[in-house]
């Protein structure tokens, strides 16, 4: 679990820096940015839901439930933590997943922001 921990970091730089090269945006001809901003909301919240129903509410018991004869007080809070982590990964990337095909079902597509180049 401390290996998955220690790359968590230099992953999660290296999704800033691809992210920084180029923007996207939810695009559908005909239609305005205030309303593109209505229709995303909506299906945040929808995924948001969607999420809470199929992972739950986040239960996780005090580190000492994680306290056993071969894991002391460190292992145990380390272990916690990952769960904890753990978790909210899965939710968040459920939640993403879930608004891109609510947005995708409305009829949007993502695309490249075009770039203007400085003179």
């Amino acid at each position: 679990m401390t290996r998955i921990r220690s790359l968590a970091l230099p992953l999660f730089a290296l999704s800033l820096l691809l992210s920084a090269c180029s923007a996207y945006e939810w695009y559908q001809p005909g239609v305005g940015p205030e309303q593109v901003r209505v229709d995303r909301s909506d299906c945040a919240r929808a995924a948001d839901r969607e999420a809470f129903f199929a992972f739950g509410p986040p239960f996780f018991a005090s580190p000492a439930w994680y306290v056993g004869p071969y894991c002391g007080w460190s292992c145990a809070h380390s272990r916690y933590q990952n769960d904890q982590f753990f978790y909210r990964f899965q939710r968040d990337s459920e939640v993403r997943r879930l608004t891109d095909f609510c947005m995708r079902s409305k009829g949007y597509v993502l695309r490249e922001v075009p770039q203007s180049t400085p003179p």
